[in-house]
């Protein structure tokens, strides 16, 4: 836990997994935190999943896995596929009505910034996780690859982040992405922005991995 001013206010151990991967944290309606441990960089991880922590208290100093929920990918069939195919890596996820929306991190060779929007229900098991969009962004890879997402209390609203910008998602469905309209909204601010989630539904938290002297900061954001 870190207070608005930066200050590490808590320290929570997850006591009974690994960390593969960790690269996205999300809630869901109730306020349960699941865990996206589905970082995939060179395409070819097989033992994807997301894990539900029984953390409700900031004050907790350890907490547990209480439901695993792994995945395969539908469409994957190589592990890793030929570089100019390497669409499943993630780093961004959210929780909706019961289900988790995964977007990945385009990682091929030739960037075009097309990502996957894949479905997983939230429960525990080992599921095909389903192909539900196809979408693409402009730009180069520090404008369009996605390094984390989260999904405002009404459930119609999704911001996906880039080192760049932030891309706005609305018209989408619980079992389509493929209307999906984006907004882009440039940040003017190139770092490693690695985090974002809705303070409230009209102020984003950004937060950037330290690179030299360069970042280690959480940015405030004010939507339209």
């Amino acid at each position: 836990g870190v207070d608005r001013k930066g200050n590490l206010t808590s320290d929570v151990l997850v006591e009974n997994t690994e960390n593969h991967d960790w690269e996205d944290i999300t809630k869901d309606a109730a306020g349960n935190i699941y865990i996206g441990d589905f970082g995939n960089n060179e395409n070819d991880r097989q033992n994807l999943s997301i894990l539900k922590v029984d953390l409700k208290d900031a004050s907790q100093k350890s907490t547990k896995v209480i439901q695993t929920t792994t995945f395969h990918y539908e469409g994957q069939t190589e592990f890793p596929p030929k570089k100019s195919n390497w669409l499943y890596d993630c780093e961004a996820f959210v929780e909706m009505n019961g289900n988790f929306y995964l977007f990945t991190k385009n990682r091929s060779k030739g960037f075009d910034g097309t990502f996957l929007v894949f479905q997983v229900p939230n429960k525990a098991g080992d599921f095909e996780a389903k192909l539900i969009g196809k979408l693409k962004l402009s730009g180069g890879y520090s404008d369009a690859a996605i390094t984390s997402a989260t999904i405002n209390s009404t459930k119609d609203k999704i911001v996906l982040l880039n080192h760049k910008n932030i891309q706005i998602l609305t018209g989408f469905s619980a079992d389509d992405f493929s209307k999906t309209k984006i907004e882009k909204v440039s940040l003017n601010h190139n770092s490693q922005k690695e985090a974002v989630v809705f303070a409230d539904d009209k102020t984003l938290l950004i937060a950037d991995e330290k690179d030299g002297k360069e970042g280690g900061n959480v940015y405030t954001f004010s939507l339209k």
